[in-house]
């Protein structure tokens, strides 16, 4: 690898990291429908150019397919979403296309979500390309709105683990306790707050 190359991808990343990907803020406030990310590389003297990434938003500004691209043009990984309404995300589609590099398969995988009336998500699914479950987290809430446990199955609807979250009386998250199936504790994360 030469020296220009290797500037070349620092400025690519650089410049990625610092406009991509869009606000839903800004993209609602110009109007953006899509936006298409190509790369120049310069190897061996030559400057090669590919599109990389291209991103379909709706009109709320949210996204609906995210597609990185092989240097052949090829996909790479796309990703796509579906919203109730415009607002929540219900769906998700992970499609990850192997490559050179990659020796294993890639495992492509959809996820569905479930919302309560205040918008708080209930329920998380998993699935496999075969459509087969792989996992289940159900969310429950208090009357504050506040989500004070997870619980995970896997495929067959066994119980994997649960986790319970304490709040203090500001709301602030002070403890999450994870226990195994057994009802084993198998963690304790405190929080502590500093105040201006």
């Amino acid at each position: 690898m030469n020296l220009k190359y290797i500037f070349c991808l620092f400025i690519i990343c650089m410049i990625g990291d610092s406009c991509f990907p869009q606000s839903k803020k800004t993209v609602l406030k110009n109007k953006i429908k899509s936006v298409i990310e190509n790369v120049t590389l310069f190897e061996n003297g030559k400057e090669v150019t590919y599109k990389e990434s291209y991103i379909l938003y709706n009109k709320e500004g949210q996204v609906l397919t995210e597609t990185k691209y092989n240097k052949d043009g090829s996909i790479k990984k796309q990703e796509t979403f579906q919203y109730a309404t415009g607002r929540n995300m219900t769906e998700k589609i992970i499609y990850h296309q192997a490559d050179e590099d990659q020796k294993k398969g890639i495992e492509n995988k959809r996820t569905t979500f479930k919302y309560n009336l205040d918008n708080d998500k209930t329920e998380e699914v998993e699935y496999d390309s075969n459509s087969k479950v792989i996992q289940k987290v159900i969310y429950a809430y208090n009357n504050k709105g506040e989500k004070n446990s997870e619980i995970y199955y896997d495929g067959e609807g066994k119980l994997k683990k649960k986790v319970n979250y304490t709040y203090n009386s500001k709301s602030l998250k002070t403890k999450r306790e994870t226990y195994l199936v057994d009802n084993t504790l198998e963690s304790i994360k405190k929080y502590t707050y500093e105040f201006h």
